[in-house]
């Protein structure tokens, strides 16, 4: 199913649902500040920093990897990639829907590009579908991330 076709289908679901609605202005800067946030962390290797974007028990579902649930799992398979050479990563919101006071899910896409130690070039774009709780302390964090590539087979 293509990205479009996805992205009309869960929003045809979202906002069946009660309550969903299109996200506030408001909502979506904060996403794309979590997002900047994100994109800065990855750059300079920082896998605190992103790990600290996530909930306590959050869920990361990368293609090709067992799924890393919590901090220290998600903190795992950060180390490994982020090891592998210098990142440059993008990442673009295309929709924010709000399903409830706390719950908000952001389909987007991403492109990916990594200088290799051993001088190769890695570089992969896809597409991503997050959810995001909003925390006691207001602030809004990644509760379930998944991708996938434009790039079958890689």
């Amino acid at each position: 199913m293509k990205m479009k076709n996805i992205a009309v289908y869960l929003t045809s679901i979202a906002l069946s649902l009660p309550g969903a609605i299109l996200a506030s202005d408001d909502l979506i800067k904060e996403i794309q500040a979590q997002n900047q946030l994100y994109m800065d962390a990855y750059r300079s290797g920082n896998a605190d920093a992103i790990v600290s974007i996530h909930t306590q028990d959050a869920l990361v579902m990368a293609p090709k990897f067992p799924p890393a649930r919590g901090h220290e799992e998600i903190r795992a398979a950060l180390v490994g990639e982020l090891a592998s050479g210098d990142g440059e990563l993008e990442l673009k919101s295309i929709e924010v829907t709000q399903m409830n006071e706390k719950t908000a899910y952001e389909i987007g896409q991403y492109k990916l590009r990594i200088d290799l130690a051993d001088g190769g070039i890695l570089e992969e774009q896809g597409s991503t579908l997050l959810i995001w709780k909003l925390g006691v302390d207001d602030i809004w964090r990644i509760h379930v991330d998944m991708w996938n590539s434009n790039h079958p087979g890689q």
